[in-house]
């Protein structure tokens, strides 16, 4: 919910300011700028629904339109669980946000694709939402690391990328389109480690168990190293 409404606050402000202008010398098919943007947004409400994507538009009252957004999750593979809390997120979101009048009189479309957790699926769909005019944001991907691989595409661009859980500390900087909603991990690690079991249990040992993954070795690496000061 909290995403969403970030995002939503970052495309309202695309709308009303310069924030979403594109960069001299992009591709075709590529975002206008400026004034064009409102009449593209407009459009977004139309279209169907596509294979192996779920689509969610809720009517909302008279207002200036509806800015669409992409999401992007792991709806299959590995981390499947999480991209469907992503889903049911994103769908509630958008629901509740049109259901009490939409922001600054804009109501919201959110189209979610699969990247299965992975790096160049979720490149390629962050590509596709990028060369559509009516998207104005991404939300989403689940892991820092196939967050990350989008930077190219949101630099190029133009899109801002907003991921619920991306933590890791070089996530951010990659991009000035990149944000995220999760602490950074090296700074929770340094809470966990140095407040929690350390000075307020009074841990002497501990056991950590983690994922096989690129976020739980760095997370076990920044326990352990927290641990050893």
């Amino acid at each position: 919910m909290l995403a969403l409404t970030l995002a939503a606050a970052l495309a309202v402000s695309a709308l009303t300011g310069c924030g979403g202008d594109k960069k001299e010398g992009e591709a075709p098919g590529t975002k206008a700028a400026g004034e064009e943007k409102e009449d593209e947004v407009r459009d977004s409400a139309e279209g169907g629904e596509k294979k192996g994507e779920t689509q969610v538009s809720v009517e909302g009252g008279q207002g200036k339109g509806v800015i669409k957004l992409g999401g992007l999750a792991p709806l299959t593979g590995k981390d499947q669980g999480y991209g469907e809390g992503f889903a049911i997120g994103f769908k509630k979101a958008v629901e509740e946000i049109n259901a009490a009048g939409g922001v600054n009189g804009y109501t919201f479309d959110i189209e979610i694709k699969d990247t299965q957790s992975n790096e160049v699926t979720s490149s390629t769909m962050a590509t596709e939402f990028a060369e559509d005019e009516a998207v104005m944001a991404l939300l989403g991907d689940f892991s820092s690391g196939v967050c990350k691989a989008n930077a190219q595409v949101c630099d190029r661009y133009g899109i801002v990328q907003l991921s619920p859980t991306a933590s890791a500390f070089d996530y951010a900087p990659m991009s000035k389109y990149f944000f995220s909603i999760m602490g950074r991990q090296d700074v929770e690690a340094c809470f966990l480690s140095k407040y929690l079991l350390k000075e307020y249990m009074g841990a002497k040992k501990i056991a950590v168990a983690c994922v096989e993954s690129d976020w739980g070795r760095f997370f076990f690496w920044n326990i352990k190293t927290q641990t050893d000061k």
